[in-house]
């Protein structure tokens, strides 16, 4: 679902309102979020528009929030749960136009332990029945070729986790 396409002129880039996306895609979720009473925390500050592909990106932050549920729902925090996602503008350089966006992702669910922090964007890696392992894989190869960012944090099991990503303009 993430593919990536070598040739630059196939590329569909459009404009992106991050603020939007991510309001739409919490939207999307709404049902899980009171079903599993879990908490959405956001902070968005100013708008932040991209030019990018609005399609993978939109999938790949849909899974992560999909994956902060269930981490939750198999954690400690069942019916406590938090998801906090952040966005904010990162200015690269001193021209105007040179900026990406940061998103940050956090849940108080069952965290990553330190066996599996490393191996969790490998192609097939998954602690859950019935799961390919692959969004998660697909989507880093998706921001790496797109010069982008992932990076997973946790304290270990129980400790909940955060993901953070970075993309900039096509």
């Amino acid at each position: 679902s993430f593919s990536i396409i070598k040739d630059q002129n196939k590329k569909q880039v459009s404009e992106i309102k991050i603020n939007q996306m991510l309001q739409s895609i919490i939207m999307d979720f709404e049902q899980h979020f009171s079903q599993q009473k879990i908490k959405v925390e956001t902070n968005f500050g100013e708008d932040i528009v991209i030019y990018n592909q609005k399609q993978q990106i939109q999938q790949g932050l849909s899974s992560i929030i999909k994956n902060a549920i269930e981490a939750i729902e198999v954690s400690s925090n069942v019916n406590n749960g938090i998801i906090k996602i952040a966005a904010r503008k990162n200015d690269i350089t001193d021209n105007h136009f040179d900026y990406s966006v940061c998103i940050d992702i956090s849940d108080n669910g069952i965290g990553v332990s330190n066996n599996n922090i490393n191996k969790i964007f490998r192609a097939g890696f998954t602690t859950k029945k019935m799961k390919s392992g692959l969004n998660l894989h697909n989507f880093l190869n998706f921001l790496k070729y797109n010069k982008g960012k992932l990076v997973i944090n946790s304290e270990g099991v129980n400790k909940g986790s955060t993901i953070s990503l970075e993309i900039g303009n096509e």
